[in-house]
């Protein structure tokens, strides 16, 4: 067996994630076509339209289950420990500041009230970039009940909507198929299954998936002549923009990439033409499921508030497509990420039996400073 640049470490004494792909993986030589042609397999598979058509109809049934009929709330995904004030009521409350709270919002929601203040045909919000979040605008009359806890229900002529911070990370644990590689990411997480969507598509979990399977290939196939490079051997340790650029990289041998790579990443020798050759094509596979899964997410958001139109439960924009407000690091600088997206989703609304809308994306500007703001204007009763 090859190993990671310590002859003689005891396998005890490597890093977790590294003994446990030792358990996953065969210890037979193989060559790196072989793993490349596996890793394509694996991670290519299900992901022509029609598949994520039928995923997205499971994703769905979720959504319309804890999303408005569950008397259950998501759990926020982040923000366990609030890092000021003490926790008060509904949030906080800030002791020895001349400060009104009017409005609350997250990235999701201030994206949609952001993008809605340009289009207000707006009803959807995606972010994806270190996670994955969505918020939807919804009736307030078809979300049950007991989601509003002890406050009472506000007036149906005063407040008719509702924007849904949809938490959409902790959805499709049964709905999307994984690999060995996945596995070892959630088996390793400190939260295991809480999150499975971000696990299989935001940024973080890109590069982790990427890191194991680059391990699996120095083990199994030489990559890098046998010797991982260090900095790589704790968990989360590729970042997803040395992703971004080696997957668009088109210099001559690859040679952007390796000089970029070798700088990040030392090793005993700067990685190889062949050695870049596979990480580049293993980035890409990744990322093209990272946004197919994505893809499938965003169209059973879509779809549920389509239906909800059809069967009159929320009145139609009269809009000719559902326009969704995007933002994040992966939607904003990750190379042609949204743009394949979009393709997808056009992609499976042909397939569709007519009469389905365009959904369309679209960037919002700084939401996190507008969509507060929007969100202030509304609370103080600003026209």
């Amino acid at each position: 067996m090859i190993t990671l640049n310590q002859p003689s470490t005891a396998p005890h004494l490597l890093p977790p994630t590294v003994r446990e792909v030792r358990y996953v993986v065969q210890t037979h030589m193989k060559s790196m076509d072989d793993l490349q042609e596996e890793v394509q397999r694996a991670l290519g598979s299900q992901l022509r339209p029609e598949d994520l058509l039928s995923l997205s109809k499971k994703l769905q049934a979720e959504f319309k289950e804890h999303l408005i009929t569950s008397p259950q709330c998501m759990l926020p995904s982040h923000n366990y420990v609030l890092p000021t004030g003490k926790e008060h009521g509904t949030y906080l409350a800030l002791e020895g500041l001349n400060v009104c709270l009017d409005a609350i919002v997250n990235d999701s929601s201030a994206a949609l009230l952001s993008r809605a203040y340009v289009d207000p045909s707006t009803r959807l919000a995606l972010i994806l970039g270190t996670g994955i979040n969505a918020a939807i605008h919804l009736p307030i009359a078809s979300l049950h009940r007991s989601k509003f806890g002890k406050r009472s229900m506000p007036p149906a002529d005063e407040v008719t909507n509702v924007l849904v911070n949809t938490e959409l990370s902790m959805f499709g644990k049964k709905a999307y198929p994984t690999t060995r590689w996945d596995e070892l990411v959630n088996s390793n997480h400190i939260m295991p299954d809480y999150q499975p969507m971000e696990y299989l598509v935001a940024g973080p979990y890109m590069g982790e998936i990427v890191r194991l399977i680059l391990i699996e290939a120095t083990e199994t196939t030489g990559l890098f002549g046998g010797n991982f490079p260090p900095s790589l051997s704790s968990n989360y340790t590729l970042d997803a923009r040395i992703l971004a650029a080696i997957e668009k990289d088109s210099s001559p041998g690859l040679s952007s990439s390796r000089r970029l790579f070798h700088k990040h990443h030392p090793n005993n020798e700067a990685p190889n033409f062949s050695d870049m050759h596979f990480v580049q094509q293993v980035t890409r596979a990744v990322s093209r499921r990272s946004c197919a899964y994505a893809t499938a997410g965003i169209h059973a958001l879509a779809s549920l508030l389509e239906n909800m139109e059809a069967s009159h439960q929320i009145v139609s924009t009269d809009a000719d497509s559902i326009n969704i407000g995007c933002d994040g690091s992966i939607i904003n600088k990750y190379p042609e990420y949204m743009d394949k997206v979009q393709a997808s989703l056009d992609q499976m609304i042909r397939l569709e039996d007519g009469g389905r809308k365009r959904v369309v994306l679209e960037k919002t500007i700084e939401p996190a400073v507008s969509g507060a703001g929007v969100a202030v204007a509304m609370a103080a009763g600003a026209p």
